[in-house]
């Protein structure tokens, strides 16, 4: 089964839940967004309270983050708004901290969450794949017509991550002032959305706010 339709809706409209799962610290809640119940991979927005502290792991599944608010620590390398990272399975990542908090966006994508305390990579790891960036300052927009037929001009991208298997995708997406797009269209493959900041409409749901 995959992960089931979702009608648009707004997480600032839900509460936090403390995440308690084996291997993680104290100090993470999430909100649930979408979630397969049958493989448990799921996507959350996370907060990561002043003070939180993870020991060096890996996850059994791919992972992928984006920093929405705040500063995440990672190694020794300090991640402000809009850093990026896709993580493979048993790919080893330093320890995680946030001296003042942070709101980041967390995606499991083959398997529930899970961290495995750990200094070196899983034998099986495509360490390879692993790559972070800082996607607001680092990477350039992009036209939007990846495809055709395509949406209207107006809407720009980044790529963030290509799988060359299954041609899945994760980008930023920009709607520039006054955008607008009167057709309707359907993807044959299942895709979600988050807002990051600023507010779109969609005829189908209406106003689809920061944090819908």
């Amino acid at each position: 089964m995959a992960r089931p339709h979702i009608e648009p809706f707004c997480d600032r409209d839900e509460g936090f839940k403390n995440l308690r799962l084996p291997g993680f610290a104290t100090g993470m809640r999430y909100k649930m967004l979408s979630l397969d119940v049958d493989s448990g991979g799921c996507s959350m927005t996370v907060q990561l309270d002043a003070g939180y502290k993870r020991s060096p792991g890996f996850s059994w599944s791919e992972m992928e983050m984006i920093v929405i608010e705040g500063e995440m620590q990672v190694g020794e390398r300090t991640c402000r708004k809009g850093h990026y990272f896709y993580v493979p399975a048993g790919y080893a990542m330093p320890a995680i901290s946030s001296p003042r908090g942070c709101l980041v966006l967390m995606m499991y994508n083959t398997g529930e969450p899970s961290h495995v305390e750990a200094t070196e990579h899983h034998p099986q790891a495509q360490v390879d794949l692993y790559h972070s960036v800082d996607s607001y300052m680092d990477l350039p927009w992009a036209m939007g017509n990846v495809t055709k037929p395509s949406v209207a001009a107006g809407c720009l991208i980044k790529l963030l991550n290509y799988n060359p298997l299954s041609h899945a995708m994760t980008f930023l997406y920009c709607m520039t002032p006054g955008y607008y797009q009167d057709n309707i269209s359907y993807h044959d493959c299942a895709e979600e959305s988050y807002h990051l900041w600023g507010t779109s409409w969609m005829m189908q749901f209406g106003e689809v706010p920061t944090g819908g």
